[in-house]
């Protein structure tokens, strides 16, 4: 998923438009999610939770392996 963030409303409905119209000439069509900022911060997996998610992961696997 990717999250563009714009500065204001019209510059957000200009840049759909676009997007939209250079889509429609090409045989697409856009598909828009919108979300509320704090919900993509509540799902986003920062450094961090990459990081322990990782380290959770190489600890299951090495405690698997039989030497």
């Amino acid at each position: 998923m990717q999250v563009v963030r714009l500065c204001s409303s019209s510059i957000r409905e200009e840049l759909i438009t676009s997007l939209r119209e250079m889509l429609r000439a090409h045989g697409r069509q856009l598909l828009l999610h919108e979300a509320s900022t704090k919900l993509l911060l509540e799902r986003a997996v920062t450094k961090k939770k990459r990081q322990e998610m990782l380290a959770l992961f190489f600890r299951s696997v090495f405690a698997e392996v039989k030497l």
